[in-house]
């Protein structure tokens, strides 16, 4: 048995400000690869994925508005508690 949980965020930067951020956690590696393949093909990932947009509107430090776009999903292991990257 494997002694950590890996965790898969959907990845997104913002146009306006650049800003990368993480949202919308899924907790399978298969899941996780089938929210990028449909964005990759262009489909409407959020028909299965209610929380993973292909944009999302992002509040930016500056008091703006931007758009971000969604690059991916980032697997981020947490083992006995500790995050690794």
């Amino acid at each position: 048995m494997s002694d950590y949980t890996a965790r898969y965020l959907a990845m997104y930067k913002c146009r306006l400000c650049g800003k990368e951020y993480g949202l919308g956690k899924v907790t399978s590696k298969g899941k996780a690869e089938e929210v990028a393949r449909n964005a990759m093909n262009q489909h409407n990932i959020t028909y299965f994925f209610p929380m993973i947009h292909c944009m999302e509107l992002h509040s930016c430090a500056n008091g703006g508005f931007g758009v971000s776009d969604f690059l991916g999903m980032k697997c981020v292991e947490e083992t006995n508690g500790h995050k690794r990257n």
